[in-house]
């Protein structure tokens, strides 16, 4: 009897351990000073430079309908997404119709928009140019969601990132990031709960990231409660059978 108050006891016991083990609320840049207090972060975004192997789109709309054909500008094609684009090459140039061949690796989205514009002017009259970054993706990873989150910008922070994807859960505090270097890769890790991030460059991601987003470990626990939940009233009926069959004996 002794035998059969000590499993119950234990057996309670372990049920509300499961049940207190609840996912914890997703947090990020957790409030340290007072709640009426203003606080300031200034860190300038970093300025993406253009390499090989990016995808750049230009565009040019120009009262002359054989310019615009060149860019596959029609009167339909402005009100949808296009996705046409050029590619740096390994010597860091990209090939343009009408306006040649140039030089746009190691530079600025802002200097190579500059510089499609000086260009069109040469050879084309009261022309505007368009120039966006194609190849700005960043690819999640994780065991709630993974995928590419195409972004429609020259920079984006980690935090919009994250908004734009979706992300709801995981551990923010050991957020890992996989970057690509002229010499390799680095990796490094983010606290998306410390408010230092706002002021340090890794606030901020480039092209090809790879975000490896961590489970929390009471997520983990919470996915295996089924197979505990099996475990424990298997337990239970072996016991109970014993107990059953012991009881018949006497």
């Amino acid at each position: 009897m002794k035998f059969n108050y000590f499993f119950i006891t234990i057996s309670i016991l372990f049920l509300f351990y499961l049940s207190s083990c609840t996912t914890r609320k997703t947090t990020y840049i957790h409030k340290n000073a007072g709640h009426d207090s203003v606080e300031f972060y200034t860190h300038k975004a970093p300025e993406y430079k253009l390499k090989p192997k990016d995808v750049i789109d230009i565009t040019i709309i120009s009262t002359n309908e054989k310019i615009n054909s060149q860019f596959g500008i029609t009167k339909q094609s402005l009100n949808i997404e296009r996705t046409t684009g050029y590619q740096v090459n390994d010597t860091g140039y990209i090939q343009v119709p009408i306006l040649g061949m140039f030089n746009v690796s190691g530079k600025t989205m802002k200097a190579v928009r500059e510089l499609v514009q000086e260009r069109t002017n040469e050879f084309v009259i009261d022309a505007i140019s368009y120039v966006t970054l194609e190849s700005f993706e960043i690819i999640f990873i994780g065991e709630t969601m993974s995928g590419i989150l195409k972004i429609p910008d020259d920079h984006i922070d980690i935090l919009k990132a994250f908004a734009m994807k979706g992300v709801k859960s995981g551990d923010l505090s050991k957020v890992m990031i996989m970057r690509k270097t002229e010499t390799g890769s680095e990796i490094f890790k983010v606290d998306l709960t410390d408010r230092n991030l706002l002021e340090s460059e890794k606030f901020y991601l480039y092209p090809e990231d790879r975000v490896l987003i961590r489970e929390l470990p009471l997520n983990n626990l919470k996915k295996n409660y089924q197979e505990n939940m099996f475990f424990l009233t298997s337990i239970t009926s072996i016991v109970s059978m014993y107990l059953f069959v012991m009881q018949l004996l006497k």
